[in-house]
């Protein structure tokens, strides 16, 4: 069982033996894409992916690869016009594209079409600004291809380790989504504590008809339903949980013996 990362080297070398494995064929195929995109300027690793690997290292990772590129979208566009004649590619109203590889999807749009930038949530200062963006602590990380360089939230390490996922950013285009994500996340992540900010936003938007309705989203957008595999009850438990000497919330969510789809 792969150990949760502790420190920066450790989370770049496996990053570093995923995008750059000379003997798999899934991930030389993602690098030649992050070649492409790097000839409109710096890409940048984002997000759920650098969370999976640090705590569950690359061998079993199935998820989605998130990544920025820092140059105007009309370049990325060109970009992409490119890539599409080798890869399927579909875009978004959001100004990003989906591209499939014959082993992961690619989400990839321009530092500056960022939701959170686009809505003046987040002031888009620098790219380190995306770490602002996210909707917890545990997705706030960044990989700088172009100088091997990781970035992180404050206290990424030790949250992940401690088991504390915090609430960063509510605003999303997505709420449903948000919550979904937010849920699947207690209930299928090492998560052992809550903040304040999360529980009281699970707290305010959770009602039993918005629950009911979750379970027919997941349905619909995953092909693993975890909130089918937990009770109503145990859902209002969460959320009566009472507030811990220490500030923090018990997570009761959390599933040992999911059936569990690897792709979130």
């Amino acid at each position: 069982m792969t150990k949760i990362a502790t420190s920066s080297s450790i989370l770049r070398q496996r990053i570093q033996r995923f995008l750059y494995a000379p003997h798999n064929a899934g991930r030389l195929q993602v690098a030649q894409l992050v070649e492409q995109l790097s000839h409109g300027g710096p890409v940048y690793l984002f997000g759920g992916a650098i969370r999976d690997f640090a705590l569950d290292g690359i061998r079993y990772f199935n998820s989605d690869l998130d990544f920025v590129v820092h140059c105007p979208a009309p370049e990325l566009a060109k970009i992409m016009r490119d890539i599409k004649q080798s890869h399927p590619v579909h875009t978004n109203k959001f100004g990003g594209y989906r591209v499939k590889c014959d082993k992961w999807w690619l989400d990839i749009w321009p530092l500056e079409e960022t939701w959170a930038f686009k809505q003046n949530w987040v002031k888009l200062t620098q790219p380190q600004a995306l770490l602002k963006t996210t909707i917890t602590n545990w997705d706030a990380a960044l990989f700088d291809l172009s100088n091997q360089k990781l970035l992180l939230a404050p206290h990424y390490f030790d949250d992940l380790n401690q088991g504390i996922l915090k609430l960063n950013l509510s605003q999303n285009p997505n709420p449903q989504g948000t919550l979904l994500r937010l849920l699947r996340c207690l209930i299928s992540k090492p998560v052992t504590w809550l903040d304040t900010h999360l529980f009281e936003y699970l707290s305010t938007c959770l009602s039993p008809p918005q629950i009911a309705q979750l379970r027919q989203y997941e349905k619909v957008q995953y092909s693993s339903c975890y909130l089918a595999q937990i009770s109503d009850e145990l859902i209002q438990l969460q959320l009566s949980q009472p507030i811990s000497a220490s500030g923090l919330i018990a997570n009761r969510l959390y599933q040992l013996n999911l059936e569990l789809d690897y792709h979130d």
